[in-house]
């Protein structure tokens, strides 16, 4: 499972290098969706990682209990 996070870790560095802003969404995507694969594998499902929020709140945690499912 790390060595899948350190390769999605790896091609976001080069996307950011090459100021590719596509190609970093998508790897961006791909991270966090690994990262998150990796908790539940875990069990520790209620660590999920989402996309930063264009308002300012808290970073890229999801903190509700639910998943944000309301």
């Amino acid at each position: 499972m790390l060595k899948s996070i350190d390769s999605n870790l790896k091609s976001l560095d080069q996307a950011v290098k090459a100021k590719d802003a596509n190609r970093f969404d998508t790897n961006y995507r791909e991270l966090t969706t690994a990262c998150n694969a990796c908790h539940v594998s875990v069990g520790l499902a209620q660590i999920k990682i989402v996309e930063p929020l264009l308002n300012g709140t808290f970073a890229d945690q999801d903190f509700t209990t639910d998943g944000g499912q309301q």
